[in-house]
């Protein structure tokens, strides 16, 4: 039995970038060690197209920040910007896309598990497995939402959703992982995996098939989702969630902020992810190299800018220095 690097590596990389919540950051240089020796010993890269935007628009990123923003004295989270940039940038010359799509199935198929593992062991014997095993306080049920959802194993469900949502942009549209996904709405109860259901169903079943039977599949699952997530969307529309007022406030705040137009880089622990990663770009990079970001990501992968996400989580560099092969351009 021959062992698949490049899918193993992947694998472990994605569920890594999923648990930053943990500092999983400490494990990349690993990643990158073996990456350099096994480039070294075969003496093979992939013949990959030029990108005159991706790299070095995060390499000057990394270089600005060093010596006007550079401080280990925030959370380490720099350092988690610069390794999985680094990571992004040595698998590209080795593994190809397709690795990554391959393994990201595997990593929301094992987070959904969990998830209705920790909702069955909350739901019914109180048991928070995120506290018990990983010593994460966990937020399975809020003021704002008086009810229980799955954190599996991160902190809180919106979280959860968000890292399947960026798997979801990743990974290959199969009728199983449309299954875990819609499972996954069901115990997280978040709009995040709504998004991707219609991502992961539409790039399944594109437009140009359209049909009666593909219409009334269409209709019937939305239908159902209306359902499930219909009280849900109703409290946030009508204040009884003060969610999206908080994200409202949070977004006036952000356009008066100093961070504005030069960035934080990573100075400010300022919960902007939570409105979009379009504001968490402007505000740690600034308007300018922010809104830089903006387009690229757009070109290949919009929704990820809508998602609640952290600049120096490894997704961000992963889909910059990617973009191309995701947008099939490549």
């Amino acid at each position: 039995m021959t062992i698949n690097i490049p899918k193993c590596l992947s694998f472990l990389a994605l569920f890594s970038m999923t648990m930053f919540e943990y500092g999983s950051y400490k494990v990349v240089p690993f990643f990158i060690l073996f990456l350099v020796v096994w480039i070294f010993f075969s003496r093979r890269v992939i013949a990959k197209e030029r990108d005159f935007l991706s790299i070095p628009t995060l390499v000057i990123t990394i270089i600005i920040g060093i010596f006007f923003g550079f401080d280990f004295d925030y959370d380490m989270r720099w350092l988690s910007f610069i390794l999985w940039t680094l990571f992004a940038w040595v698998s590209s010359l080795k593994i190809n896309w397709v690795y990554f799509k391959h393994s990201s199935n595997y990593v929301i198929l094992l987070h959904v598990v969990f998830a209705v593992i920790d909702y069955i062991s909350f739901k019914l014997f109180s048991l928070d497995l995120s506290s018990y095993l990983f010593g994460l306080d966990s937020r399975h049920i809020t003021n704002a939402k008086p009810f229980v959802r799955a954190t599996g194993f991160m902190g809180e469900p919106g979280t959860l959703a968000s890292m399947l949502l960026c798997l979801s942009l990743i990974s290959y549209p199969q009728k199983k992982i449309l299954f875990l996904i819609f499972v996954a709405m069901l115990i997280v109860q978040s709009p995040y995996l709504v998004f991707a259901i219609a991502i992961l169903f539409f790039r399944r079943y594109p437009i140009r098939k359209v049909n009666i039977q593909s219409i009334s599949v269409s209709l019937l699952i939305f239908g159902f989702i209306s359902f499930v997530m219909g009280p849900r969307i109703l409290e946030i529309l009508t204040g009884v969630d003060t969610s999206l007022l908080y994200r409202v406030d949070l977004l006036s705040l952000m356009f008066e902020s100093e961070y504005f137009l030069i960035g934080s880089w990573f100075a400010s622990s300022h919960l902007v992810a939570d409105v979009g990663f379009f504001l968490e770009l402007v505000h740690q990079f600034g308007l300018f190299l922010g809104s830089i970001y903006m387009l690229m990501i757009a070109s290949s992968a919009f929704p990820l800018l809508l998602v609640k996400l952290k600049a120096f989580a490894g997704f961000f560099p992963l889909f910059i220095v990617y973009r191309k092969s995701i947008s099939g351009r490549k």
